[in-house]
């Protein structure tokens, strides 16, 4: 009877996939190439044969790959999941199988949870799920909840000293909030990046969020240099993010390095509901009433408000100014009035919408306007400071360079606040500004 090959047990599992087969997480299989890739790069990096590996692999195609390089010492790092369909619990029960047919341990970890995994790995390699399993990782946005994000911290965790994680995840690794790229950039970072190829959307042409690849070691070398795309390199200690375009990463890198005044941009002090909420509990902060001015001041100063009645009153609002909805709240360039007279009232301020239209948001500068957390902002001593710097921002040239270091169509604060508080033409070089007209 002849043997299947690795390559056609590989095509064989991904039928499995045409046929609805499945993890409950809906990753794809990984791309053969790109799997050829991955694992080469192992052996290019001199990893031995019988380095403990644990592998986030779907349908075992990563596995196999090592398989047919020689590698010996596999583990697929797995999870017990509730609540199957009968088709995913098909996919898990072949999976783990197949794993016993080709001497892979298949791994589940101590109540279901890695951080009592007592293995130490010299490699982990893979191809985590994009999304959140928990609805808080939206990779539009920039929380920290995704799934991808919470297996490569559990992964890195599990390395050897100097071991290696060879991983595909969104760009957010490489340019997103300081929260992911600190992993692996700056001054702070806990890896040594090595490689990395910043899109290989061209793999997964379904899927929508921009992805990478990139290898690190778990070591920290001063003046470690990561290789990009193969054609570039840069020295991690030096940069904060990794972006597709080379030119780009230079114009970028220029306004991060130069020593004039920055942008002070934060969320820092924004109406969110909550604050709101918390402070009128607290009666400190003035709120409009008129209906019941009497009854709100005796219950105050008696006892305050409870929650629930804060809570409504914080998320109170009119679509337009009335006398009881007086003040304006900025809420991702859309405005919106309520009642509560939030404390950066009267303070002047530079207000940009977080997720808008590109090159033609408004920038929004103002003393009686308040903004929530959909925008980033600036606050300023006098009003003609806030308008020199919404000049400044609103030069076309600008603007191009804002949409580019945008991730998921939203404005990277962790970016803006480290931009020149300068007219761009005295930044960068005719060079740089040539590019830049050349792409409007």
């Amino acid at each position: 009877m002849t043997t299947a090959t690795e390559a056609q047990k590989r095509e064989a599992l991904r039928n499995y996939y045409q046929q609805g087969i499945k993890p409950v997480d809906g990753r794809q299989p990984i791309p053969e190439d790109l799997a050829l890739l991955m694992v080469q790069e192992l052996k290019d990096n001199n990893v031995p044969v019988d380095a403990l590996i644990g592998v986030h692999d779907t349908f075992l195609t990563l596995t196999l790959t090592l398989i047919e390089y020689g590698f010996t010492n596999i583990v697929l790092m797995e999870n017990i999941h509730k609540n199957l369909t009968s088709l995913q619990e098909k996919y898990y029960n072949t999976i783990e199988k197949g794993c016993d047919k080709i001497g892979v341990t298949y791994y589940v970890p101590p109540m279901n949870n890695y951080n009592r995994c007592d293995m130490d790995f010299d490699v982990v390699i893979g191809n985590p799920p994009f999304q959140s399993n928990d609805g808080n990782g939206d990779l539009s946005g920039s929380g920290t909840g995704a799934l991808w994000w919470k297996i490569t911290e559990t992964s890195v965790k599990l390395l050897k000293e100097n071991g290696i994680i060879s991983f595909i995840t969104p760009t957010n690794i490489l340019s997103g909030g300081d929260s992911y790229t600190k992993l692996i950039l700056g001054g702070k970072r806990n890896l040594d990046l090595k490689n990395v190829v910043t899109d290989v959307n061209q793999f997964f042409p379904k899927v929508g969020t921009k992805i990478c690849r990139w290898t690190a070691q778990n070591s920290v070398t001063n003046g470690n240099i990561a290789t990009i795309n193969d054609d570039q390199s840069v020295n991690t200690d030096e940069t904060l993010k990794i972006y597709n375009d080379s030119q780009v990463q230079k114009i970028i890198q220029t306004l991060i390095n130069h020593k004039g005044d920055k942008f002070d941009i934060s969320v820092k002090n924004t109406a969110d509901p909550r604050a709101i909420s918390k402070a009128i509990q607290k009666f400190d902060i003035s709120i409009k009433d008129a209906a019941r001015v009497v009854s709100i001041s005796k219950k105050l100063q008696k006892d305050g408000f409870t929650k629930q009645e804060a809570d409504f009153i914080a998320k109170d609002y009119s679509p337009v100014q009335t006398e009881d909805y007086p003040y304006a709240y900025n809420s991702n360039g859309k405005i919106k009035y309520g009642k509560v007279k939030w404390k950066t009232y009267g303070i002047w301020k530079m207000m940009i919408p977080h997720l808008a239209k590109p090159m033609v948001y408004e920038i929004i500068v103002s003393d009686t306007m308040v903004c929530d957390q959909s925008c980033d902002v600036q606050y300023f001593d006098n009003e003609q400071d806030a308008l020199n710097a919404k000049q400044i921002l609103d030069n076309p040239i600008y603007r191009w360079i804002i949409e580019q270091t945008k991730v998921g169509g939203r404005m990277s604060t962790a970016i803006l606040s480290r931009f020149p508080n300068i007219s761009i033409e005295e930044v960068l070089t005719a060079d740089q500004l040539s590019y830049i007209q050349s792409q409007l």
